[in-house]
C-alpha cells in the first residue's frame, strides 16, 4: 500500500472496479482499499512444512499438525 511504511499480511477476498476487499488477519478486520493506494499484490510463495494454509490465510488451524 502506498501509505504504509511496512509490508503487512493481507488476504485478498475479492477485487472490484474501484479497489480490492482484503482481510487483515493480525487485526481481525476486513478493509476495502482503492486501486490508487495499491502498489502490488503478491502471495505466499513458500508454506512452512506441516502448517496448513488456513493458518496463513485465516489464522485458523495454526496449532494443528498436518501429516501427509
Amino acid at each position: 500500500m502506498k501509505d504504509d511504511n511496512q509490508d503487512e499480511l493481507r488476504i485478498v477476498l475479492r477485487n472490484f472496479d474501484k479497489g480490492v476487499l482484503v482481510r487483515d488477519p493480525v487485526k481481525g478486520r476486513v478493509e476495502f482499499i482503492r486501486w490508487e493506494n495499491v502498489i502490488s499484490i503478491g502471495r505466499i510463495a513458500v508454506a512452512t512444512q506441516n502448517v496448513p494454509l488456513s493458518c496463513y490465510w485465516l489464522g485458523l488451524g495454526c496449532g494443528e499438525v498436518v501429516t501427509p
